[in-house]
Protein backbone atom coordinates (compact mmCIF):
# COMPACT_ATOMS: atom_id res chain seq x y z
CA UNK A 1 0.00 0.00 0.00
CA UNK A 2 1.06 3.15 -1.14
CA UNK A 3 1.05 6.07 1.73
CA UNK A 4 0.50 9.55 0.34
CA UNK A 5 1.11 12.91 1.92
CA UNK A 6 -0.91 15.43 1.84
CA UNK A 7 -2.22 19.05 3.35
CA UNK A 8 -5.05 18.80 5.92
CA UNK A 9 -6.85 21.40 7.35
CA UNK A 10 -9.51 18.69 9.01
CA UNK A 11 -9.10 18.98 12.91
CA UNK A 12 -10.97 15.68 13.27
CA UNK A 13 -7.98 14.24 11.18
CA UNK A 14 -5.13 15.85 12.84
CA UNK A 15 -6.29 16.31 16.67
CA UNK A 16 -5.88 11.96 17.21
CA UNK A 17 -2.60 11.80 15.48
CA UNK A 18 -1.26 15.38 17.27
CA UNK A 19 -2.77 14.03 20.81
CA UNK A 20 0.33 10.94 20.04
CA UNK A 21 2.72 13.65 20.90
CA UNK A 22 1.05 16.10 22.85
CA UNK A 23 -0.98 13.51 25.05
CA UNK A 24 -0.71 15.67 28.58
CA UNK A 25 -2.45 18.79 27.14
CA UNK A 26 -6.07 18.28 28.28
CA UNK A 27 -8.71 17.31 25.77
CA UNK A 28 -10.30 20.77 25.84
CA UNK A 29 -7.56 22.68 25.78
CA UNK A 30 -5.86 20.96 23.11
CA UNK A 31 -8.58 21.23 20.83
CA UNK A 32 -8.78 25.14 21.56
CA UNK A 33 -5.55 25.46 21.24
CA UNK A 34 -5.11 23.46 18.16
CA UNK A 35 -8.18 25.54 16.33
CA UNK A 36 -6.29 28.53 16.99
CA UNK A 37 -3.22 27.38 15.93
CA UNK A 38 -5.18 26.80 12.72
CA UNK A 39 -6.54 29.88 12.73
CA UNK A 40 -3.58 31.81 13.02
CA UNK A 41 -1.25 29.87 10.27
CA UNK A 42 -0.49 26.67 11.64
CA UNK A 43 -0.41 24.39 8.70
CA UNK A 44 -0.17 19.94 8.23
CA UNK A 45 0.86 17.16 6.08
CA UNK A 46 -0.89 14.36 6.98
CA UNK A 47 -0.31 10.61 5.73
CA UNK A 48 -2.57 9.36 4.07
CA UNK A 49 -3.21 6.11 6.35
CA UNK A 50 -3.44 8.88 9.15
CA UNK A 51 -0.40 8.12 11.39
CA UNK A 52 1.79 10.79 10.41
CA UNK A 53 1.72 14.30 10.86
CA UNK A 54 3.88 17.04 10.57
CA UNK A 55 2.51 20.73 11.83
CA UNK A 56 4.29 23.87 10.97
CA UNK A 57 4.11 27.59 10.20
CA UNK A 58 5.82 30.12 8.52
CA UNK A 59 7.44 33.00 10.91
CA UNK A 60 9.79 35.78 9.22
CA UNK A 61 12.09 37.44 11.95
CA UNK A 62 15.31 39.88 11.30
CA UNK A 63 18.06 36.84 11.71
CA UNK A 64 16.55 34.06 9.84
CA UNK A 65 14.29 35.82 7.66
CA UNK A 66 11.71 33.64 6.55
CA UNK A 67 11.45 30.04 8.29
CA UNK A 68 9.74 27.21 7.63
CA UNK A 69 9.40 26.64 11.37
CA UNK A 70 8.50 22.64 12.46
CA UNK A 71 5.99 22.86 15.44
CA UNK A 72 5.07 18.84 15.44
CA UNK A 73 6.51 16.06 13.97
CA UNK A 74 4.62 12.49 14.83
CA UNK A 75 4.67 9.09 13.27
CA UNK A 76 2.30 6.73 15.43
CA UNK A 77 4.87 4.61 17.48
CA UNK A 78 3.42 0.97 15.84
CA UNK A 79 5.41 2.47 12.47
CA UNK A 80 8.74 3.63 13.87
CA UNK A 81 11.63 2.83 11.26
CA UNK A 82 8.89 2.59 8.30
CA UNK A 83 10.26 6.05 6.57
CA UNK A 84 7.13 7.69 7.55
CA UNK A 85 9.06 10.54 9.04
CA UNK A 86 11.92 10.81 6.68
CA UNK A 87 9.33 11.40 3.89
CA UNK A 88 7.10 14.17 6.04
CA UNK A 89 10.78 15.77 6.76
CA UNK A 90 11.07 15.50 2.52
CA UNK A 91 7.80 16.95 1.76
CA UNK A 92 8.14 19.63 4.56
CA UNK A 93 11.76 20.54 2.50
CA UNK A 94 10.08 20.79 -1.09
CA UNK A 95 7.65 22.99 0.73
CA UNK A 96 9.89 25.39 1.82
CA UNK A 97 11.70 25.77 -1.13
CA UNK A 98 8.13 26.48 -2.94
CA UNK A 99 7.54 28.96 -0.48
CA UNK A 100 11.18 30.05 -0.98
CA UNK A 101 12.07 29.84 2.97
CA UNK A 102 15.09 30.98 4.03
CA UNK A 103 15.55 27.86 5.95
CA UNK A 104 13.92 25.16 8.04
CA UNK A 105 13.78 25.27 11.91
CA UNK A 106 12.32 22.83 15.00
CA UNK A 107 12.92 22.45 18.34
CA UNK A 108 13.06 19.18 20.03
CA UNK A 109 12.78 18.65 23.59
CA UNK A 110 16.69 17.74 25.22
CA UNK A 111 15.51 14.39 26.61
CA UNK A 112 14.48 13.29 23.04
CA UNK A 113 17.88 11.01 22.21
CA UNK A 114 16.04 9.35 19.48
CA UNK A 115 14.38 12.26 17.73
CA UNK A 116 17.66 14.07 17.79
CA UNK A 117 19.10 11.34 15.81
CA UNK A 118 16.32 11.07 13.67
CA UNK A 119 16.93 14.71 13.08
CA UNK A 120 20.44 14.71 12.47
CA UNK A 121 20.15 11.66 9.84
CA UNK A 122 17.96 13.62 7.97
CA UNK A 123 20.24 16.47 7.73
CA UNK A 124 19.62 18.99 11.10
CA UNK A 125 22.59 20.51 13.25
CA UNK A 126 21.83 21.04 17.04
CA UNK A 127 22.38 24.65 16.35
CA UNK A 128 21.16 26.53 19.54
CA UNK A 129 19.46 26.29 23.17
CA UNK A 130 16.13 27.25 23.49
CA UNK A 131 14.97 27.79 26.94
CA UNK A 132 11.22 29.32 26.32
CA UNK A 133 9.91 32.07 29.25
CA UNK A 134 6.43 30.19 30.34
CA UNK A 135 4.11 32.88 31.85
CA UNK A 136 1.16 31.11 34.15
CA UNK A 137 -2.16 32.26 33.94
CA UNK A 138 -3.18 33.37 37.39
CA UNK A 139 -4.69 36.24 39.12
CA UNK A 140 -3.03 39.44 39.23
CA UNK A 141 -2.45 39.17 42.91
CA UNK A 142 -0.92 35.98 42.78
CA UNK A 143 3.06 35.46 42.96
CA UNK A 144 3.67 32.85 40.91
CA UNK A 145 6.24 30.10 41.80
CA UNK A 146 7.68 28.16 38.74
CA UNK A 147 8.61 24.56 39.20
CA UNK A 148 12.04 23.59 40.27
CA UNK A 149 13.53 22.22 37.48
CA UNK A 150 16.80 20.04 38.13
CA UNK A 151 17.82 20.77 34.26
CA UNK A 152 17.15 24.60 35.31
CA UNK A 153 20.14 26.82 37.19
CA UNK A 154 18.98 27.89 40.44
CA UNK A 155 19.09 31.51 39.49
CA UNK A 156 16.71 30.98 36.42
CA UNK A 157 13.81 29.58 39.07
CA UNK A 158 12.44 32.74 40.53
CA UNK A 159 9.33 34.07 41.51
CA UNK A 160 7.45 36.22 39.14
CA UNK A 161 4.69 38.05 39.57
CA UNK A 162 2.50 37.52 36.21
CA UNK A 163 -0.58 39.12 35.05
CA UNK A 164 -3.59 38.04 32.92
CA UNK A 165 -2.38 37.70 29.09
Amino acid sequence: MSIEIAPCEDINVIAPILKLLRGTVANDLHDTRLKQALSNGYRCFVTSDANGLLGYQITYDVFWGKTFYIDDLVVEQKQPGSGIGARLIERAKREAHALDCDHIRLCSGLARADAHRFYEQNCFAKRAYNSPFLFQKVRPDVTCVFPSLPHVPANCRSRRRVLFV
